[in-house]
């Protein structure tokens, strides 16, 4: 029975030792695994802080990408109200520098203007002084009664200091005329010495100085009293003959003008005188009236009564006695023409200044402006320029932020 029992025993001892062998395994396996537990609860920790710290920059991502979105789109309002400053300032640039062109070509234009202004009036002023030296030229001539014959000279000088004598005296018949520039050979050719006569009033005038004349030794000459002289006209058949004549200018008589007093005198000295183009018509029409009257040509040549000719060259040493007073009178006239448009010139010159003066100060604020808008416009271009770049700078930065967080979205599959 002991044996048994020590059987049972030994039993029980071999069974609580394998019993102790196993618990001890437990204990170490119970161990491990807290220990493992440990270790995944570390990892897990780990884990969720990882994914914490994810969460935690995926939304400061977020929050970024956001900002950034926002910048880009302010930059992109800002780029457009930018580019259409500029696009204005570009605008205002051409036009400014179209006006500035106009206004250029504008002021050119006055600028010639005043100089071509400036030539004429300096012509015209030659001009004046030309025509202002002719007229005293002529009126010298006139006064000192150059050309005419030494008698007549004498007499009229003494007449301008003697009232008996200038009271006698009407005139000298050159001067008493006047006689348009293309009959003015023919008229001198036609009166011939006649453009030297005294005209008086009365013959009784004419007797008192052809007397003193004779007292003062001044030579002769012929006198015109109007109270006796009778005019002298051709016939009618050969005045009509005249007229139908080819190359017929006119009654020498018919071609000047002159005081109605003295119409029987020019009618007695021209009265039977006709006047032709030339020479050949001349010819043909004394043929055809029988030489029955002198005829003058506009060259001065000469068809005498009864057949005889007179012609050839003319002598002239500046204008004739007849051409004289009508020249003077054109000079006087064109004196005062030349004077009146001086004065205009004056006034346009002085106009044309002010709008010189007025487009070189509008050409003055145009290049201002024409300055100011491009200076405007390249700090318009400047800022579009940073805009553009701050945009960039901004889409790269939402490029970087959109790969983290495709990076972040990767790590969270992972975890």
């Amino acid at each position: 029975m002991l044996q048994d029992q020590e059987k049972e025993l030994a039993a029980l001892l071999s069974t609580i030792d394998q019993s102790q062998k196993k618990l001890a395994q437990l204990r170490k396996r119970m161990e491990d695994l807290q220990e493992e537990l440990f270790d995944d609860k570390e990892k897990a920790q780990s884990l969720n802080s990882d994914l914490m710290l994810l969460d935690s920059r995926a939304k400061n991502l977020a929050n970024d990408r956001m900002l950034v979105v926002n910048e880009i789109d302010g930059l992109k309002i800002k780029l457009e109200d930018q580019e259409k400053i500029l696009s204005d300032l570009v605008s205002k640039t051409a036009q400014a520098e179209a006006a500035l062109d106009g206004k250029k070509a504008s002021l050119d234009a006055l600028r010639k203007e005043f100089a071509a202004l400036t030539v004429s009036a300096e012509q015209k002023k030659r001009e004046l002084d030309n025509t202002k030296y002719r007229i005293k030229t002529l009126e010298d001539l006139e006064k000192n009664r150059e050309g005419y014959q030494e008698p007549v000279r004498r007499l009229l000088s003494a007449a301008e200091t003697d009232a008996e004598l200038k009271k006698s005296v009407v005139g000298v018949l050159g001067e008493l005329i006047r006689v348009p520039s293309k009959y003015e050979t023919a008229i001198e050719i036609a009166l011939g010495q006649a453009v030297h006569n005294i005209v008086t009033q009365t013959e009784r005038d004419a007797s008192f100085l052809i007397d003193y004349l004779k007292k003062n030794h001044f030579g002769r000459a012929t006198f015109l009293p109007v109270n006796v002289i009778r005019g002298r006209e051709l016939e009618p058949g050969y005045r009509d003959a005249s007229e139908s004549a080819d190359g017929f200018c006119g009654i020498a008589s018919d071609l000047l003008s002159y005081p109605d007093h003295l119409k029987e005198i020019i009618k007695n000295l021209l009265g039977r005188i006709v006047v032709t183009d030339d020479l050949p018509h001349a010819l043909k029409l004394s043929a055809k009236t029988s030489q029955a009257f002198r005829i003058v040509t506009l060259e001065g040549d000469v068809v005498n009564p009864g057949g005889s000719m007179t012609g050839g060259s003319i002598r002239r040493q500046g204008t004739s006695l007849l051409g004289r007073a009508r020249e003077l009178e054109n000079l006087k006239a064109r004196e005062a023409e030349l004077e009146q448009a001086i004065s205009g010139f004056a006034a346009e010159s002085e106009s044309s200044e002010i709008k010189i003066k007025s487009a070189a100060r509008e050409q003055a604020v145009l290049d201002e402006s024409l300055r100011a808008y491009s200076l405007d416009r390249v700090r318009a271009d400047a800022a579009c320029g940073q805009i553009r770049t701050e945009a960039e700078k901004q889409k790269t930065r939402l490029s970087l932020i959109d790969k983290e967080r495709s990076e972040i979205s990767a790590k969270r599959l992972l975890v």
